[in-house]
């Protein structure tokens, strides 16, 4: 699971003993196809990195902004490290899907025991909320605004 965990964009330029402290804090979960592993307004504990399968990331109901979740290098369910931790968007599988879940809890605590390292995965995660951000906008510019009716 290191190799998987190291693989993570949220936990790019981190050390291997950091990684590993991450990895002794996390657990292998599995979802049939059609399953929802969060719903957008629940609350945020975890943060998941795709092994294998497919998430989609819906962040509207009426109007859907999709946002597909691959093996690569993804994280999703970042809300989880950023107050109010609310979940943004409803995650479901599309395919049968295995992921690794971690804690906010055991982040954080590993965040704040090794401040240099902490910085690095806060610095990632900056990132991938911009480019998810702009992913979003992109998305609405080519396919409209949502209506609010």
């Amino acid at each position: 699971m290191l190799e998987i965990i190291g693989e993570a964009d949220l936990f790019e330029g981190v050390s291997q003993g950091i990684l590993a402290e991450i990895v002794r804090e996390s657990e292998e979960v599995t979802f049939d196809a059609g399953s929802v592993i969060y719903r957008v307004g629940d609350a945020s504990s975890h943060i998941y990195k795709l092994i294998e399968g497919s998430v989609e990331l819906v962040m509207m109901e009426r109007h859907v902004v999709h946002l597909t979740v691959t093996p690569s290098g993804q994280i999703f369910g970042w809300s989880a490290l950023v107050q109010p931790y609310i979940r943004m968007a409803t995650a479901r599988c599309t395919a049968p899907t295995k992921a690794v879940r971690m804690s906010r809890d055991s982040l954080e605590r590993i965040i704040e025991s090794h401040p240099h390292e902490g910085l690095t995965i806060l610095k990632n995660l900056a990132r991938i909320i911009t480019y998810r951000l702009r992913d979003a906008y992109t998305y609405i510019h080519y396919y409209g605004k949502p209506n609010p009716s």
